[in-house]
């Protein structure tokens, strides 16, 4: 983590990588959840700026950390992630009081399916053929090679007894 000072306030940044290793397309998001907070904790949490940005510089979250709604951070499919920054804007004229409140403070990420992945029927994932319809045409066309083989080879035993 990192620190620096502006004006009226110190920015605190955190980098953080995000990644969908799972089978399905998913939706990721950050909530922030605190319980039995005084007034004064309530209003000192709503002047802290949270400010989450992914690499490209696109801002997905700009609220202060009193704001218990579930913030989207993107929606990713198998594979797929990305980077980003969490900044957390403190006053500057803060004390100690600031780092009791912080422990009250859960960073929740959470994420939905969006897509369901079912293993249950393999493809062949480059034709995106049925494995079954697959292994079906390529027997009939076993089948039928091996009824011009046979065709032809009777053709040849009866060529040779007429001659």
């Amino acid at each position: 983590m990192s620190g620096t000072v502006h004006a009226n306030y110190t920015i605190n940044s955190l980098k953080v990588s995000l990644l969908n290793s799972s089978k399905t397309k998913s939706e990721y998001f950050l909530s922030i959840d605190y319980s039995n907070l005084s007034s004064e904790e309530l209003a000192l949490l709503k002047n802290m700026k949270l400010l989450i940005r992914k690499q490209n510089d696109e801002i997905l979250i700009d609220s202060n950390l009193a704001d218990k709604n579930k913030h989207s951070l993107g929606v990713y499919s198998m594979g797929k992630g990305d980077t980003f920054t969490i900044e957390v804007s403190l006053p500057k004229d803060i004390d100690n009081d600031f780092s009791r409140l912080f422990a009250k403070i859960m960073w929740r990420f959470s994420y939905d399916v969006l897509e369901s992945y079912d293993d249950t029927n393999p493809y062949t994932w480059d034709l995106k053929f049925d494995l079954s319809i697959t292994v079906f045409v390529l027997s009939a066309i076993g089948f039928l090679v091996v009824l011009f083989l046979g065709k032809k080879e009777t053709e040849n035993i009866e060529n040779k007894k007429t001659k």
